[in-house]
């Protein structure tokens, strides 16, 4: 594959490294160099002065930012539900240790935790937008 390909590159070679061709590509930088070396006082005085006037500002953008705030909001709103569904059955248990008439109180905690216990492990399996 080299032989074949040799004269190709040789040729590229010989091309990119014309004389014409290096004094025409340092041509082009040096006008790029002079244009940038008398635009950069500019751009500094002005930054400066920004800066002095305490007007100076930076904008930040993340490309996935959105995508990071999405899911902290799904696991706050999952670790709420879990949150509520231990405070309900600890407080129904409670209830349901007492000898008075709120005692079925407990029995309703119970099917309600229950409830939102299924509801959440559905929404982790299945959907994941809970």
């Amino acid at each position: 594959m080299v032989p074949i390909m040799q004269p190709y590159v040789e040729r590229v070679i010989t091309q990119r490294l014309h004389p014409r061709e290096v004094m025409r590509e340092a041509q082009e930088n040096a006008t790029a160099f002079v244009k940038l070396s008398r635009q950069i006082p500019g751009d500094l005085s002005y930054l400066l002065q920004q800066l002095r006037r305490g007007k100076l500002k930076f904008q930040i953008h993340h490309e996935h930012l959105e995508n990071l705030a999405a899911t902290i909001d799904r696991s706050s709103s999952r670790n709420t539900v879990g949150i509520i569904v231990a405070a309900l059955i600890v407080g129904s248990s409670l209830l349901i240790t007492t000898e008075s008439s709120i005692r079925h109180l407990g029995l309703i905690g119970y099917v309600l935790a229950a409830v939102l216990g299924v509801t959440l492990v559905v929404s982790i399996l299945w959907n994941r937008k809970l």
